[in-house]
């Protein structure tokens, strides 16, 4: 093994110190966190000749600056305690209260080991709509985003990494003015960033200035329907027959220039175009894909 920290400036070197190095082996050089690194990840081939192989390949790579991981990778690999190594994921919501708090759970766990979450919450029913087994009203989308820009705060507090969330809601969500500008305080939401779902046919109004129709399921129509089949794809709902409730109609330009107004403002929010993505999709059997990761 090569001794010493290579190539690695002061800089590199005091960031080593700060976040990187794993005390419990008392590292205190660049090859050492590198050799690690490289053996734990060498450690998913089958044999000791290609882990030995591939560890080597691995060190040269990573310890000569050709390939760096990512921080998760740096921090949380070792093959006596393997831990998590990606550092972005994507998680999905229901409309109900469990798959809320569970997904925030999960959202915990990534921040926990150094990692961010994306998701779409445009399944979320409006804000002030009717909760039946509380007898009262949801907070809507932004409010949850309160909860989960929370949980990043404080489980990623005594962090070496922040924790960081991607939050997309779709611009037929009956929300959306609210979630455009739910950032417009720089001093709050300051753990995610925000992007509108932007669809073909939003863009289609848009272009020759139609009104859009801003709706979601009428969740009260079947509720076993609403509960099996609501996913946040509202194009898909309408195409099934499933009756919608429109809540407000906008001129398109106005909406489109109230996003691009708030970009300009605060840097957020960012679009994601949704159908365009799908056009790319190189999964299309896995399903739809309607957010991204951090």
């Amino acid at each position: 093994m090569l001794e010493g920290n290579g190539r690695l400036t002061k800089n590199a070197i005091d960031l080593l110190k700060k976040r990187y190095f794993n005390k419990e082996y008392n590292e205190t050089l660049w090859c050492q966190l590198v050799d690690r690194v490289a053996s734990a990840v060498a450690d998913a081939e089958e044999s000791e000749t290609q882990k030995a192989y591939w560890s080597k390949q691995f060190f040269d790579q990573i310890y000569n600056l050709k390939f760096i991981p990512s921080t998760p990778c740096l921090i949380n690999a070792d093959k006596n305690n393997p831990g998590q190594l990606s550092s972005c994921f994507i998680t999905e919501l229901r409309d109900n209260i469990e798959s809320i708090y569970s997904v925030n759970g999960e959202c915990a766990k990534i921040f926990q080991k150094n990692g961010g979450v994306g998701f779409d919450i445009s399944v979320l029913r409006p804000k002030n709509s009717a909760v039946e087994t509380s007898k009262g009203y949801t907070i809507g989308p932004v409010g949850f985003m309160e909860i989960f820009d929370l949980t990043a705060k404080k489980v990623t507090e005594n962090n070496v990494r922040k924790g960081a969330i991607k939050i997309d809601l779709g611009v037929f969500h009956p929300d959306i003015q609210e979630f455009i500008h739910c950032k417009d305080d720089t001093t709050k939401l300051n753990n995610m960033n925000i992007s509108v779902g932007i669809s073909d046919a939003f863009m289609h109004a848009v272009k020759n200035d139609k009104m859009w129709k801003l709706r979601f399921p009428d969740f009260s129509w079947n509720k076993e329907i609403y509960n099996q089949e609501w996913d946040g794809d509202i194009e898909a709902w309408e195409a099934k027959g499933y009756p919608v409730i429109v809540y407000k109609e906008i001129k398109a330009r106005d909406l489109y220039r109230e996003i691009m107004e708030s970009a300009w403002r605060t840097g957020e929010p960012g679009v994601s175009f949704v159908d365009t993505m799908n056009r790319a999709n190189p999964n299309p059997h896995m399903g739809k894909v309607r957010s991204t990761n951090p």
